[in-house]
């Protein structure tokens, strides 16, 4: 059991190392902006700092860890996995009573419009989790929220988001044109050109 500890110590690491490289040459690659892919790594850093901090863990060696599937949960995983090893936790013990389990309700990134600035965005990343141990005093659960706010350029979006990774992706919202610009601006052209050819036909005719 301490060689497969040892053995996933060992992997986890390597994998912590070659992800750190990947994230400083994407923050190169995007240049003013941190990449989303590093924000929401960041924030997962967080959650997991947040989430040990809650935990008591007076003489626990270890934890039956459960994390609710989804497609961007690796990055939560990994963070966590870090922590348990950071404090010498095994948290592949099915049959332990300590029990972690996490649900991750939202971890997504928003561009939203902003006035008077057709070229920027508000970019914001959230992310939202449930947890719930025996080893959480109170009521044995709690809720994880954590958010990153800015600003960026439109034009800076393909290099803050990774293409081979869909959670780092958001739609790009379009602004709706205003009443003036839908009814009214049209309406004046048209009247425009309407008075335009009556003047024509006018002058020819005298």
């Amino acid at each position: 059991m301490q060689k497969n500890f040892a053995l996933k110590h060992l992997v986890i690491k390597i994998v912590f190392v070659i992800s750190t490289i990947a994230i400083s040459f994407m923050e190169l690659s995007a240049g003013e902006y941190k990449t989303n892919y590093s924000i929401m790594n960041e924030l997962s850093e967080k959650f997991a700092d947040s989430l040990f901090t809650s935990l008591n863990l007076d003489n626990v060696n270890g934890i039956k860890l459960e994390i609710e599937d989804t497609s961007n949960s690796g990055l939560i995983l990994r963070n966590t996995s870090n922590k348990f090893i950071e404090l010498n936790i095994h948290s592949e013990i099915k049959n332990d009573s300590n029990f972690l389990k996490i649900k991750v309700l939202r971890y997504e990134v928003k561009y939203s419009l902003i006035d008077d600035s057709p070229d920027s965005l508000k970019r914001s990343i959230f992310l939202d989790i449930y947890s719930k141990s025996n080893l959480i005093s109170k009521n044995g659960f709690k809720n994880h929220q954590i958010s990153f706010h800015d600003t960026i350029y439109i034009n800076d979006i393909e290099l803050i988001e990774s293409k081979n990774l869909p959670y780092t992706r958001a739609s790009i919202p379009t602004k709706e044109k205003s009443f003036f610009k839908q009814i009214v601006e049209p309406a004046i052209l048209v009247s425009t050109a309407i008075l335009t050819v009556i003047i024509l036909f006018t002058v020819r005719s005298n």
